[in-house]
């Protein structure tokens, strides 16, 4: 149920770009080395679901790192017609990594699964990270994003109901909805912030959409 939630990753003002997979495949492309981050988001605290040792701050670095290393690879082809790469993904990849935390705001995620409004499952997370892999070419990349597992659909899941009060996009249940950022209620995320996103992963298209 990673849909919407986290293809929300890079690309934070091309509305066309990127796209995210479908139900395990597809995607999106960080780092294999989440379990080397800080994780803001708290401990391995996991009241909503599975054991293991990942955290969310780390999984979520993950995901943010994995697409940042990916665009960076294939700035060189980057469609322009929605803005620069630097517009989209930043100065640097260092840069790209800090837009990606600042958006995830894994303390934030980490206080709705201890609130129960989010369900977030350790093993199948690391599962998820590890097997994020890049398309076979730059050009797949920029239109379906990276490729990812299927254990990334159940990695992380809201519960709140669309009209329902949300303080994240992972909050919402709903595949393709997000928290609105003026009404604070899950629903459906504005077309501009989705296309062409469709897959486990498409909140982190919602965040390239911004």
């Amino acid at each position: 149920m990673i849909r919407t939630k986290l293809l929300a990753v890079a690309l934070l003002t091309v509305s066309a770009c990127v796209g995210s997979p479908p139900d395990g495949s597809g995607g999106t492309t960080p780092p294999p080395n989440p379990g080397g981050t800080t994780d803001p988001g708290g401990g391995g605290t996991n009241p909503g679901g599975g054991g293991g040792t990942m955290t969310v701050g780390a999984f979520l670095d993950g995901l943010g790192h994995k697409d940042c290393d990916e665009a960076f690879a294939c700035q060189a082809s980057f469609p322009t017609a929605n803005g620069t790469f630097a517009d989209a993904f930043g100065a640097s990849v260092d840069a790209c990594y800090t837009d990606a935390s600042s958006y995830y705001d894994a303390a934030t995620v980490q206080t709705e699964i201890a609130a129960g409004k989010i369900h977030f499952d350790a093993t199948a997370a690391a599962t998820c990270i590890a097997g994020i892999a890049p398309p076979a070419t730059c050009a797949t990349y920029w239109t379906d994003g990276l490729v990812f597992p299927d254990a990334c659909a159940t990695a992380i899941s809201g519960t709140v109901a669309d009209g329902a009060a949300c303080v994240v996009d992972f909050d919402c249940a709903t595949d393709t909805s997000v928290c609105d950022a003026t009404t604070k209620k899950c629903g459906p995320a504005p077309a501009a912030r989705l296309a062409p996103v469709d897959g486990p992963l498409t909140h982190v298209a919602a965040r390239r959409h911004l």
